[in-house]
């Protein structure tokens, strides 16, 4: 049998080692005619010039390239329910959620279903360049299951949990904090067990949660540091005035979160496209991240994101695709998107930092810097 080795890929390479926003050119990275070591368990060995390639590597095979070569992409907020039903028209957000996302994600119940759809997510992404994602289900077992094993037979890196509803939505997605409990234990576990797969705590939003299940979230957040939290925040007026009605007692739509420790450094906040001076400031204090879906902002009308209030406070920004709101897998029609909402607010953006978002900045929000 013959042994297997690692590999070389050469050609032209831009990786950001930085924000832009925050140290300018000195974040890009680029190696003109540079080579890739890739070890047989798909980690890199070393990288750089070409002509510095260490004597050791000589006589490995050495694929030449003249494509550009970048970091995989990171899709930080996407949601792979909804793969059926990308481009279904809806007034706004609340609409399209009751008429379309809603009656989907129930389908996910069927063992079988959930797989063939994860097994198609799984294809798009990675024909598209994304190598991980964070990934949100529905309140099925199965659902997750599949997803999964699908991001694990494509190699593909998942950061995913149970996404927990019990509240304004049918009956079918409801979940209870016990049944929650018992499933979280479960992968959790499996999480921690698996090279590719991270785990992180999935409240929808907060009009789909009872303060029970908020409280449930904060405290699995607190006592398991290994586990992000993913949700959604202030992208829809309709959306903020219900959660004001919901949460009376909240200052804003971000403190909801707050109030049961779900504002932290582990925090994804996807989109945040009205988030008042006084939230911002708080997400700055807890170094959450944001994540900025300009494909679906756009078709569905929410809004367009001031990247500027952000990256002047230091807080991360990454981009997700936001499939199905979001209109396509591809992160360079998010990035090209993130671009055209940018100069719409007379705010231009570089390449290179929409570049940063959607590969170091979505890792960072991940929590995957140090491993991908």
């Amino acid at each position: 049998m013959t042994k297997k080795l690692p590999r070389i890929v050469s050609g032209q390479i831009v990786s950001l080692t930085d924000d832009p926003s925050r140290i300018g050119k000195k974040s890009v990275k680029h190696y003109e005619s540079g080579s890739i070591v890739i070890s047989t368990d798909g980690k890199i060995e070393w990288i750089g010039e070409k002509c510095l390639l260490p004597k050791s590597y000589e006589t490995l095979h050495n694929e030449n390239t003249e494509n550009l070569i970048l970091p995989g992409f990171v899709d930080a907020h996407c949601h792979y329910p909804q793969y059926k039903i990308i481009g279904s028209y809806g007034s706004d957000l609340l609409e399209w959620l009751q008429i379309f996302t809603f009656p989907e994600e129930a389908k996910f119940s069927d063992e079988s279903y959930a797989f063939n759809i994860a097994k198609l997510f799984a294809n798009e992404l990675a024909i598209n360049g994304v190598t991980s994602a964070g990934v949100y289900s529905t309140n099925h077992e199965d659902a997750l299951s599949a997803i999964m094993e699908a991001g694990k037979i494509r190699g593909l890196h998942f950061v995913a949990g149970i996404t927990s509803m019990n509240r304004n939505v049918p009956s079918s997605l409801h979940i209870s904090v016990k049944q929650l409990e018992k499933l979280n234990k479960k992968f959790l576990e499996m999480a921690k067990n698996s090279f590719r797969s991270k785990f992180s705590i999935t409240p929808r939003f907060a009009i789909t949660s009872t303060p029970e299940i908020l409280e449930y979230s904060g405290e699995f957040l607190k006592n398991n540091e290994c586990v992000v939290m993913q949700t959604h925040l202030n992208e829809n007026e309709d959306e903020i005035s219900l959660t004001k009605k919901l949460f009376p007692t909240a200052k804003n739509y971000l403190d909801v979160y707050d109030q049961f420790g779900l504002v932290t450094e582990r925090s994804l906040f996807a989109h945040s496209i009205f988030s008042s001076e006084d939230e911002i400031s708080r997400l700055e204090e807890a170094k959450s991240s944001i994540i900025h879906c300009p494909t679906s902002n756009t078709f569905l009308g929410s809004g367009l994101f001031d990247y500027e209030k952000y990256i002047h406070r230091c807080i991360n920004i990454a981009l997700g695709s936001d499939v199905g709101g979001g209109t396509s897998f591809s992160p360079f029609a998010t990035m090209g998107e993130a671009y055209k909402v940018a100069k719409l607010i007379s705010k231009p953006v570089s390449a290179f930092q929409t570049l940063y978002w959607h590969t170091l900045g979505a890792a960072k929000a991940l929590k995957l810097e140090n491993e991908i």
